[in-house]
C-alpha cells in the first residue's frame, strides 16, 4: 500500500508539472492573442487619412478606390522584400535560404495564384474581395507574432520590429479600402481569429528557429503582396472594361 501510495503521489506530481508545462506554454503561446484585433476595424487602425472617415478625402467609387490601392500595395510589397533580404544577409547563411524557400507555415494563405484562378475569380468581383481581405488578416495575426518576439523575445540590439510595423501598417490600409469596398457592396465580412496561428507556431524551442519560421511568414507575405497586386490590377481592368 505504501509503495502504491508513494507511486500515486509521484504520478501526481508528475501530472501537476506536466499541467504547470502546458498552462506556461499555452500562456506564454496566446501572450499576443489577447491584443485587439486590428483586422477588424483596419481603418481606425491604419496610419493617414483614410477615404470614407471623417476628416478624410470623400468616398470614392469602387474603382477609385482599387486604383488607389494599388501604389499602397507597392509600397508593402517593397517593406516586406526589403525585410526578407534583411534575414537573408543578416540571419541565414546563403545556403540555408532555399531549404526555407520550401517551407510555408500551417494557417497562412496560399500565397499564389494562376492566370485562369485569377481569371475564374473575376466572375465573383465580391467573393474574391472577401477572400482576399481573409488572406490579409491572416498575414496579419501572423505578423503581429512576428513583431512580438522581435520586440520581447529577441536578444539582438537591432530588432526588426520597425520593419514588420511598416508591413502591418501598409496592410492596415489595404485592409480599410477592402473593407469599404466590401461594405459599399452590401456584402458581410466574416472575420477570423488568432486561431488560425496555432499554439505550437507560436511557442519555438529556440532563437535560430524562431528567426526560421520568422523568414518565412516573411517571405510568404512579400509573394502574397505580389500576387495580390496583379489580382487587384486585374479587378480593376475588369470594372474598367464593364463601364
Amino acid at each position: 500500500m505504501g509503495a502504491a501510495s508513494n507511486g500515486t503521489l509521484s504520478l501526481i506530481k508528475y501530472l501537476t508539472k506536466g499541467l504547470l508545462v502546458v498552462v506556461l506554454v499555452c500562456s506564454f503561446g496566446s501572450t499576443n492573442a489577447v491584443s485587439d484585433a486590428k483586422w477588424r476595424s483596419p481603418c481606425g487602425a491604419s496610419v493617414g487619412s483614410i477615404v470614407g472617415l471623417p476628416g478624410g478625402p470623400p468616398t470614392a467609387s469602387t474603382n477609385v478606390l482599387l486604383e488607389d490601392m494599388l501604389p499602397v500595395l507597392r509600397t508593402a510589397i517593397a517593406a516586406a522584400e526589403s525585410l526578407k533580404n534583411k534575414y537573408i544577409s543578416d540571419r541565414f547563411s546563403e545556403r540555408r535560404i532555399p531549404h526555407l524557400n520550401g517551407y510555408h507555415c500551417d494557417g497562412m494563405p496560399v500565397v499564389s495564384m494562376t492566370t485562369s484562378e485569377i481569371e475564374e475569380s473575376l466572375s465573383d468581383i465580391n467573393l474574391t474581395h472577401l477572400s482576399n481581405y481573409e488572406k490579409l488578416s491572416r498575414v496579419l495575426i501572423f505578423l503581429e507574432q512576428v513583431r512580438f518576439d522581435e520586440t520581447f523575445m529577441d536578444s539582438r540590439e537591432a530588432t526588426y520590429n520597425d520593419d514588420v510595423q511598416e508591413i502591418e501598417r501598409n496592410i492596415l490600409n489595404v485592409l480599410c479600402t477592402k473593407q469599404r469596398v466590401i461594405k459599399n457592396s452590401g456584402a458581410r465580412i466574416d472575420y477570423i481569429s488568432h486561431t488560425v496561428m496555432a499554439p505550437d507556431l507560436r511557442v519555438t524551442m529556440n532563437e535560430n528557429e524562431r528567426h526560421e519560421r520568422d523568414y518565412v511568414i516573411i517571405k510568404d507575405t512579400y509573394h502574397l503582396l505580389q500576387t495580390m497586386h496583379i489580382h487587384v490590377t486585374a479587378i480593376n481592368n475588369r470594372l474598367r472594361s464593364s463601364q
